[in-house]
């Protein structure tokens, strides 16, 4: 059972979908959709949303392949979820239409700090938390930090995306984090080879949370050609006046959604990938999927200094504050070099879905074989209350 914050169909994907989809090569996987963490407001999208979701319809325009082993769920909660009434009522709604259907010797795997306790109705509960979700516009703070202080007590494991939020998840009382950084379909981004052109690319959520639209801005003012690809106000921001002025420049170009084939063709076209992210409390725990995405298919990328991107080793990626940030970006798309793009394409294998599905896998096996050695069947959520995460487990970090 995989909680997620995002639908399966999301424009971008990220670890959940991932995933989910790794683990349904080999076993059943039920993917539960975004409960809605972010309290909608009344603009188009939310509401738009809403509607998808009572209907049973796609919110997004793209289809992704569904493994034969994998069932998608939308569960239909009221996202207010700061509101104490609400929360008596999603969580009567989860135990009707949601964890009373779905068979108990699973393991619950959940994304979502929110989870309304339906970890304890299974065998094994492991908390992945990928953000500081709690720093998010529009999210009930306070009952998120609760929520994942009691889901650090409950669970066998918890695992983080970064090493911020790793510290996050200790101050609230993780005691052994495992930290498995934000890793890509390598394969697919390594094998597709095209003329390069003199051009940077972006891809990810045009939002003006996590995009630094004005650092673009300096990019294309001098110069530099850039494509642009993602969702637009997905979070209900708006993309603001310099994120306008960004896809109105004579130099960008806007390729919409894309797949991840789609993708993986446009970054074979270009010659630097950029991660011009904000720095604030939001992407202070973000290790965005884009670095080796872009690694694996030969870019040199430039990226903001991020707190996760502190002391990384990864061939090909530096970081730049706001001020070298263009000269940066100019020097990048000065190296041609086809060996030098294709070591950084092999540097960045390992760092691919398939070794984080093994991973996974093994913690998974792992939860099942200690449930088994259970003395008194049915008692899951109160033996796991009863011992720390990882205890029995061991420590399984990144490697």
């Amino acid at each position: 059972m995989i909680l997620s914050t995002a639908d399966f169909d999301s424009p971008v994907w990220t670890n959940k979908q991932h995933l989910a989809r790794g683990l349904a090569a080999s076993r059943d996987v039920y993917y539960i959709e975004s409960l809605g963490l972010r309290a909608p407001r009344l603009r188009a999208a939310d509401i738009r949303r809403a509607l998808d979701r009572l209907r049973g319809r796609r919110s997004s325009a793209l289809r992704h392949h569904r493994p034969k082993g994998l069932v998608v769920l939308s569960p239909l909660v009221i996202p207010f979820h700061g509101l104490r009434a609400v929360r008596t009522i999603n969580r009567l709604l989860l135990r009707m239409f949601v964890t009373s259907r779905l068979p108990k010797g699973a393991v619950f795997w959940t994304f979502s700090p929110v989870d309304y306790e339906m970890g304890d109705e299974f065998s094994g509960l492991v908390y992945h938390s990928v953000d500081l979700v709690h720093e998010t516009p529009g999210t009930p703070r306070d009952t998120l930090l609760a929520s994942e202080r009691s889901l650090i007590e409950r669970a066998d494991a918890v695992v983080a995306s970064s090493k911020v939020v790793a510290e996050h998840l200790a101050h609230l009382g993780a005691a052994d984090v495992h930290l498995w950084e934000n890793v890509a379909q390598t394969e697919l981004f390594s094998a597709v080879h095209r003329e390069r052109e003199d051009r940077a690319v972006f891809a990810g959520n045009l939002t003006p949370v996590k995009v630094d639209f004005d650092l673009l801005l300096g990019v294309l003012d001098s110069g530099v050609k850039l494509d642009l690809a993602g969702p637009i106000s997905i979070d209900g921001q708006g993309l603001g006046a310099a994120g306008e002025k960004v896809l109105a420049h004579p130099n960008a170009r806007y390729r919409g959604l894309l797949s991840l084939d789609e993708l993986a063709d446009l970054f074979a076209r270009a010659r630097v990938g950029l991660i011009p992210y904000e720095l604030n409390r939001y992407t202070d725990g973000v290790f965005p999927m884009k670095v080796y995405e872009y690694l694996s298919a030969g870019l040199r990328v430039v990226a903001t200094p991020l707190p996760s991107l502190a002391g990384l080793e990864a061939k090909g990626l530096e970081t730049a504050p706001r001020e070298q940030f263009g000269d940066r970006v100019l020097d990048a798309m000065n190296d041609r070099d086809v060996r030098n793009a294709e070591l950084r394409s092999q540097a960045a294998q390992a760092r691919s879905w398939t070794h984080r599905t093994a991973q996974a896998d093994e913690l998974v096996e792992a939860l099942a074989a200690r449930a088994a050695r259970r003395p008194v069947p049915g008692e899951a959520g109160a033996s796991r209350r009863l011992s720390r995460h990882g205890r029995a487990l061991g420590k399984t970090g990144e490697s």
